[in-house]
């Protein structure tokens, strides 16, 4: 009877070895995420309506890969440098994984950012006719409490700059050059609206915000997997989210 019981240990602590060591290989094969650990937390909730005009909720994008952001359409550099570079690991990914993966784009600037001026801003940028992009929207009641639990800061209003803003849709310039070399000496013109930004506002009033530049990488369970920056580049992003989509 001892010696039966002797063998059972032992075939017992040989599979829980043999299973630990399958779990440390599986561990050791999984690629690895770009970004800061934020070790799987669930992502916060949130109830916002799109650019289309629809009611998107976090739980929406259960069973997705997905990275999100925040933005102002009316903002002069980080903004669309994000967007372009999420437009661009887009295009990384393969077809199949595309289908499991949503991108969003959470506004700082309720004020101006209705689903309407979201859909003008994010058309001038080719992705509005893609199912998976968002642009996000509500009232300042809905968002403030969600850029809370995202630890988003909208920032300060500060006086816009008219000659960055004109450079920029006149495509003299790019968003990247306005982040290395400084923005440029403004004069006093008028401003059109190409870009899907509201330029009808007096100098007096016309704005834009300082905020946090931050782009979250979700898993399909809805747990935050890696916080990213705006200098990220788009080839990481896509690594990102091609590792974790299903």
């Amino acid at each position: 009877m001892h010696q039966q019981l002797l063998t059972l240990r032992r075939i017992v602590a040989l599979s829980l070895l043999t299973v630990l060591a399958f779990v440390l290989a599986s561990c050791a094969d999984e690629p690895e995420l770009v970004g800061t650990d934020m070790e799987s937390q669930e992502a916060p909730s949130f109830t916002l309506t799109d650019h289309r005009g629809n009611t998107v909720t976090r739980d929406d994008l259960h069973g997705k890969a997905v990275a999100l952001t925040f933005i102002f359409t009316n903002c002069p550099d980080v903004c669309p440098l994000i967007i372009n570079r999420m437009n661009v690991a887009w295009d990384e990914l393969s077809d199949d994984t595309k289908e499991g993966v949503a991108m969003v784009a959470i506004t700082v600037d309720p004020e101006r950012d209705d689903p309407e001026t979201m859909a003008q801003y994010l058309e001038t940028r080719g992705v509005t006719a893609m199912d998976s992009w968002y642009g996000l929207t509500g009232d300042i009641e809905t968002l403030e409490p969600i850029w809370e639990a995202y630890f988003v800061t909208p920032g300060e209003q500060y006086p816009a700059d008219p000659a960055v803003q004109e450079a920029i849709e006149s495509g003299e310039h790019d968003h990247e050059e306005f982040i290395e070399e400084g923005l440029p000496e403004s004069d006093d013109h008028d401003h059109g609206d190409d870009n899907g930004h509201q330029h009808e506002e007096d100098e007096d009033t016309a704005y834009w915000l300082a905020h946090t530049d931050v782009i979250y990488v979700i898993d399909p369970d809805g747990n935050v997997r890696v916080l990213m920056r705006s200098d990220d580049s788009p080839e990481d992003l896509a690594s990102n989210l091609e590792i974790l989509a299903p």
